[in-house]
């Protein structure tokens, strides 16, 4: 595992600074097996029935999935995330997570369909501002081989911006809420995607 001193910070889309920031190796092979480890050791949730149906106007949403809090974990991975993320925005410094982190799994067939992500309230002068997510595996990388599954950000409902493929320990930022661009878990056609 590199220091992280060491890690590079990309950012994606140069037109839109701090939108989509991107750390390969964030997290070690190591530290990303650990984690599929406990994802199948714990087992996820299965989707929810109105997920798979959505209402007008509601994505697909097709992906098992565990929530808990963890302050110890959270503060750990803030401690690593945090050089990575903009010292200011808007007047406004990096404090932390919400105190709900989350085990996803998307198995073959599973996608998540466009979408954009609200900003949580998180208590006075606390509102999140990014979704994280940590890549446990990657495309075409024994022993979880893995096809498909791109995070795919849009410029319009029709216009692709950028597509993400995982990668094993990568690190991606996006922002939410009201500058979130729409954005989607395009279709698993191989293998597992684990994400934190």
């Amino acid at each position: 595992q590199p220091h992280i001193s060491d890690l590079q910070v990309e950012d994606l889309v140069p037109a839109q600074p701090g939108f989509l920031l991107a750390v390969d190796s964030f997290l070690s092979p190591a530290e990303c097996d650990a984690m599929i480890g406990i994802i199948e050791q714990v087992g996820l949730n299965p989707p929810l029935l109105k997920d798979l149906r959505p209402k007008k106007g509601e994505a697909l949403l097709n992906r098992e999935s565990f929530a808990f809090s963890d302050p110890a974990l959270s503060a750990v991975l803030f401690s690593r995330v945090a050089p990575f993320l903009p010292p200011d925005l808007e007047g406004r410094r990096p404090y932390g997570f919400t105190d709900r982190l989350r085990y996803y799994c998307y198995r073959k067939g599973h996608s998540f369909g466009q979408h954009v992500d609200q900003s949580i309230r998180a208590g006075p002068g606390l509102e999140t501002e990014y979704t994280l997510l940590l890549y446990l595996n990657g495309q075409g990388e024994e022993p979880h081989a893995l096809a498909g599954g791109e995070t795919v950000f849009w410029k319009t409902a029709k216009e692709e911006l950028l597509s993400f493929a995982p990668k094993k320990g990568a690190l991606l930022l996006h922002a939410h809420g009201r500058r979130c661009l729409m954005h989607e878990g395009s279709e698993v056609t191989r293998g597992v995607k684990y994400l934190f």
